[in-house]
């Protein structure tokens, strides 16, 4: 099956949108993400394509993010 092309810009508008209004929930919250698109079905499990997809992306950020967390180090202690 051929991988989805999707402009740059999009996929960071979408992620901001996304992160941004996930941001507001309550950390508990259930979360669905429901995808219109403006023809038909395409070719046969292209629906699952594109929710892999997604997930792997989504995965991916949030690992990185994780590494980035962990990197850093904090120390608050008394200033000398």
């Amino acid at each position: 099956m051929p991988a989805l092309e999707i402009p740059k810009d999009s996929i960071v508008k979408a992620e901001e949108f996304i992160v941004g209004w996930a941001k507001e929930l309550p950390r508990d919250a259930t979360l669905a993400l429901v995808i219109d698109l403006d023809r038909e079905a395409g070719l046969p499990g292209e629906a699952a394509v594109l929710r892999d997809a997604i997930h792997k992306f989504i995965t991916q950020r949030a690992q990185a993010y994780r590494r980035r967390l962990a990197n850093c180090s904090v120390w608050a202690g008394p200033a000398l």
